[in-house]
């Protein structure tokens, strides 16, 4: 079976939290919002899905993405649909992160081949994607998925990479 991309589901909130656990142990934060283990879960799934109809300056619309194999979170993915000062500054249209224990497997490019598809599918027409600079692994899964490095910039102390890449209508 090969990998696909969903939206959120209930049915695979066991593979979520074991996701986040991975995550959480090796100290990696993402994008996602998460409840406490004793709240509900469907409320986070509902929230999920109301992402995409926000737009105010401060909070824009997002989508967010699981790449599925055999009922197994490996990949999680959000995008922006459109870009604020803050996101201009850091994390850009799209944001990934694969499972630690499905590194170095080919799901990170395979993640961000798709989440590109669908920013194409939601009329973005050039995405921003930004890495720290220590993050090879990233920057080599963005340039292998056509990201063309237009600047390098610190940002709360850090230095990023900044990424563009084009989509064909």
């Amino acid at each position: 079976m090969k990998p696909v991309l969903i939206s959120p589901t209930i049915d695979l909130i066991d593979s979520w939290i074991e996701f986040i656990q991975e995550c959480d142990e090796k100290n990696i934060s993402g994008f996602w919002d998460y409840p406490d283990r004793s709240e509900n879960w469907k409320d986070y799934v509902k929230l999920e899905a109301t992402r995409r109809t926000i737009n105010r300056e401060s909070l824009v619309s997002s989508s967010t993405f699981w790449l599925v194999n055999d009922g197994e979170i490996l990949a999680a993915t959000s995008i922006r649909h459109r870009l604020n000062e803050k996101l201009k500054k850091f994390g850009g249209h799209i944001g990934y992160y694969v499972k630690p224990s499905q590194w170095k497997n080919g799901y990170g490019t395979k993640i961000l081949e798709l989440a590109l598809l669908e920013a194409r599918n939601l009329g973005i027409r050039k995405t921003l994607i930004t890495c720290s600079d220590d993050n090879i692994a990233s920057a080599k899964i963005i340039e292998k998925n056509g990201g063309v490095l237009e600047k390098k910039e610190i940002y709360n102390g850090k230095l990023y990479r900044y990424y563009w890449i084009g989509l064909s209508s």
